[in-house]
């Protein structure tokens, strides 16, 4: 069998991320887990680094508004989130790709 390098960064895993007693399932792509990303993570420290690998690793989330509307992955929604619940979502993207050795 093969791996085509032009589908890695598509694959997706399912992860779910505890905030204070409270679960939600977040769909990402452990495959966006590279060089590139690394390198934003090096340059943009704290919550803007952070942020932006959850708007390149996250494909969708069980994260709602007050009317149970899904919220977007956006940096408006980000930028309203706790900073440790953006950490968590990228420690489980991370935890996926090393639990499961692949994407």
């Amino acid at each position: 069998m093969t791996i085509k390098r032009s589908t890695m960064a598509e694959a997706t895993a399912t992860v779910t991320v505890e905030w204070y007693g409270e679960t939600a399932d977040v769909v990402v792509r452990p495959g966006r887990l590279n060089r590139e990303l690394f390198a934003i993570m090096e340059t943009q420290e704290g919550f803007d680094g952070l942020a932006e690998q959850v708007k390149t690793l996250v494909e969708r989330w069980e994260l709602v508004d007050d009317e149970g509307t899904e919220l977007p992955v956006s940096d408006e929604v980000i930028a309203t989130l706790p900073f440790g619940f953006i950490r968590a979502i990228v420690f489980a993207a991370v935890e996926t790709v090393d639990a499961q050795g692949k994407a």
